[in-house]
C-alpha cells in the first residue's frame, strides 16, 4: 500500500504509479515546504553555518562547504584529487602491479599480434591483435577459410591408422 508524500494517508488503488500525492494541496504544501528548506539553507550559508566540513585526504587542508551546489566531500581541489589518484593507484591495477589503465582501473598487458607477430601493448586482457586492421583480416580470412579448414579437420579426426613398417 503506497501513501502520500505530504501527509501520510493511503493512496487509492486505482492511483497512477507515479502518483506521490492524495490531492493537489499536498503536492503544493510539499514543493512550498522544499521550497522553505532550500531558502533555510540560503539563510545558514548567509550566516557562516557550514553544510559539512571535513579534512583534505591530500593535503591535510580544512574545507567549510558552504553551498549546496559544492560537491566536495574528500578533496580540496581538483589538483589535489588529481595528485590522490595519481599517487594511490585503483585496487585493480595495484594487485595487477601494472601502471592504472582506462575505466575502472585494469592494468597493462603485452601480447603477440596473431596475424603479424609484432609485440604491442595493451589495457584489454582479451586482445589479440595489434590492430583493427589486423583484426579484420583475421576474420576475413577466417571466412573465407571456413568450409576448407572444416573439411581438413573431418579428414585428420577420421583418418585410419596407417603403419608403413608392415607388409
Amino acid at each position: 500500500m503506497r501513501c502520500c508524500e505530504g501527509c501520510g494517508k493511503p493512496l487509492p488503488a486505482d492511483a497512477a504509479a507515479r502518483k506521490r500525492f492524495c490531492s493537489a494541496e499536498c503536492e503544493r504544501r510539499s514543493y512550498y515546504e522544499g521550497r522553505r528548506d532550500k531558502d533555510h539553507a540560503k539563510e545558514e550559508a548567509e550566516e557562516g553555518i557550514p553544510l559539512r566540513e571535513f579534512q583534505c585526504e591530500q593535503c591535510g587542508h580544512w574545507v567549510r562547504v558552504m553551498s549546496k551546489n559544492d560537491r566536495r566531500f574528500r578533496f580540496c581541489s581538483a589538483k589535489c584529487e588529481k595528485a590522490f589518484w595519481k599517487r594511490n593507484k585503483p585496487k585493480a591495477a595495484r594487485a595487477a602491479k601494472a601502471p592504472a589503465g582506462r575505466g575502472f582501473g585494469g592494468g597493462y598487458f603485452e601480447r603477440c599480434c596473431k596475424w603479424c607477430g609484432k609485440a604491442f601493448g595493451t589495457q584489454s586482457a582479451t586482445a589479440k591483435y595489434c590492430c583493427r586492421e589486423h583484426k579484420h583480416m583475421a576474420l576475413m580470412w577466417k571466412k573465407q577459410n571456413a568450409a576448407e579448414e572444416k573439411k581438413a579437420r573431418k579428414r585428420s579426426k577420421y583418418r585410419p591408422f596407417v603403419d608403413g613398417g608392415s607388409d
